[in-house]
């Protein structure tokens, strides 16, 4: 008997090690999976939060500041331009340090990585159905090599005729040549003035330097009534062509959030040297860059576009119609936009 009962404590013993064993297994296994669920979910960018549907950022993936739908009570895009002809904004074009210059290699860096990768530009087209086109660069795709070529040599063709003395001068050069030796002046006139336009054409393609001093700037104003602040999101920057014939081109458009990446990346490896902005106060100090600048909004800018249904200017509608300068009303919309977000703190 008392064997017997050895026998059955000895049974139970051995059942309940391998039932806490297989516990211990299964509480691990659960573990495990809820890891690979959490991580997989996480890579995947579907982690939602409190169970909500407006856990989504913005639609716009150039967006610098990710603002969820639901706390957006006030979204309206505008479209500014900067010339750094201003005092105020010169700092942008000092004679070391020029952000469209930057924005230039930034570019040229993109077609030499070919796939893209790195801290570089993308350019992407400035044409649309209207003049000041509402970017969304989720659906967008950057020019090829040649269509920037393209979009940068057609808008800088120089429209300015050779002068007489010029073309004299072309002649005579001309002249002893042998190749134009049985010429008759008046063709050899015309093909000193080809000439001359093609090499002017050319000087104007790569005379970038100084030469470009106005961008236009395509943001969002939203107000975040889960912070309740008014935020400027700066989504493209586009540059505009000098003056060429009487006329300018908007030449082509980049993100902002590719330009601040690779300011930040030349700021860094140059140790201030480039990429900087210049501080007429006090010009030795270099401990701020563009995209700092920028993000702080050190410039002075007058509004050229507001969304609207027409997808039309100022000069075209709100200027025209209400029989206003330009300028003034692009200040009277500026006021109306701060009376606006001033009045929804009241919410």
């Amino acid at each position: 008997m008392r064997n017997w009962v050895i026998v059955c404590l000895l049974l139970v013993s051995t059942a309940s090690m391998a039932f806490q064993e297989q516990n211990l297994n299964t509480g691990q296994e659960a573990k495990e999976e809820y890891l690979s669920i959490l991580e997989k979910a996480q890579e995947a960018r579907k982690a939602k939060v409190a169970n909500l549907s407006s856990y989504e950022r913005q639609s716009d993936t150039a967006s610098l500041r990710p603002i969820r739908e639901a706390d957006v009570m006030f979204k309206v895009r505008l479209w500014t331009r900067v010339n750094f002809n201003e005092k105020i904004n010169k700092s942008y074009d000092s004679k070391e340090s020029k952000l469209v210059e930057l924005i230039y290699e930034g570019i040229e860096e993109y077609f030499l990585a070919g796939d893209g990768s790195g801290a570089v530009i993308a350019p992407y087209s400035a044409l649309g159905n209207s003049k000041y086109p509402r970017t969304n660069f989720g659906i967008t795709e950057p020019l090829t090599e040649e269509q920037y070529r393209e979009a940068i040599t057609n808008n800088l063709v120089q429209k300015e005729d050779p002068t007489d003395a010029e073309i004299d001068a072309k002649v005579s050069e001309l002249r002893l040549n042998p190749e134009y030796a049985s010429t008759n002046a008046t063709a050899l006139r015309d093909i000193a003035d080809q000439q001359l336009r093609a090499e002017k054409q050319k000087t104007q393609y790569f005379e970038k330097d100084g030469a470009f001093n106005q961008i236009i700037m395509e943001e969002d104003l939203v107000f975040d009534k889960n912070h309740s602040l008014p935020v400027w999101d700066i989504i493209s920057i586009t540059v505009v062509s000098p003056f060429v014939g009487g006329a300018e081109q908007n030449l082509f458009k980049v993100k902002f959030a590719d330009v601040k990446r690779y300011i930040d990346r030349v700021y860094k490896e140059t140790n201030n040297d480039r990429a900087y902005w210049f501080n007429p106060q006090n010009p030795g100090n270099r401990n701020l860059s563009f995209s700092d600048a920028l993000d702080k909004r050190m410039f002075n800018s007058y509004i050229v576009s507001v969304e609207n249904v027409d997808h039309k200017d100022i000069l075209e509608t709100f200027a025209a119609n209400d029989n206003y300068n330009s300028l003034v009303f692009a200040e009277k919309i500026r006021l109306q936009l701060l009376e606006r977000v001033h009045n929804l703190w009241e919410y």
